[in-house]
């Protein structure tokens, strides 16, 4: 992968955290090819679906699972295809450290990200997303919403900006998840806040 440049730079500072829990492999000949990151965290009921599409697909060059703590047969399940690369750790620590940790382990230099319980994909959806010509699309749509982002921040000329990914609920559930949150501390631990933590919290005040 290339992290020369601005944005190159912000991409290693991202996952250089988990580079040294990546798997070493080395390399193959072509780097021009698709490396595959499926993120899993229990799984074992759907992720067949998609690992059935993927694995021995012509167009990747290989396929990671990194399974993200997961406590059913997830990990079974995707050690059963021999020719996925399996990164695993416990516990599980969230889809932002399990995607950054498929990233430093990737070997080509284009990344297709999938998620673990996609159904009803075929082949042919893969290779009509991994064409030249969409792939470029891509590329020049993510540019511009870069370079507006960047603009929307220098605008907003801010102190300090934390971005918190929660698809998997480690801070909040759908129930009470805040429009706006404000955090101040050192650290911000993987805990849900569910309801009832959040009802308890209050009669203690």
């Amino acid at each position: 992968m290339n992290f020369d440049g601005t944005r190159g730079g912000a991409l290693r500072a991202f996952v250089d955290f988990a580079i040294e829990e990546a798997e070493p492999d080395s390399p193959p000949g072509d780097l021009r090819g698709i490396s595959c990151i499926v993120c899993a965290y229990n799984e074992a009921d759907r992720i067949r679906n998609i690992l059935d599409v993927i694995v021995g697909h012509p167009t990747l060059g290989e396929v990671i699972v990194v399974n993200d703590g997961s406590t059913d047969d997830t990990e079974a399940l995707i050690r059963s295809y021999p020719t996925i690369r399996v990164l695993s750790h416990t516990p599980n620590r969230g889809k932002t450290y399990a995607l950054s940790r498929g990233i430093a382990a990737a070997r080509y230099d284009h990344l297709m990200l999938l998620d673990a319980d996609l159904s009803g994909i075929t082949p042919a959806d893969i290779d009509a997303q991994i064409t030249p010509e969409r792939m470029a699309t891509r590329h020049a749509s993510v540019e511009a919403a870069m370079s507006r982002l960047g603009d929307y921040l220098r605008e907003a000329k801010l102190d300090a900006l934390i971005v918190v990914g929660d698809d998997q609920d480690e801070l909040y559930h759908p129930e009470n998840m805040p429009g706006i949150l404000v955090y101040y501390g050192k650290t911000i631990r993987n805990m849900p806040l569910t309801p009832d933590r959040v009802r308890a919290g209050l009669a203690a005040t």
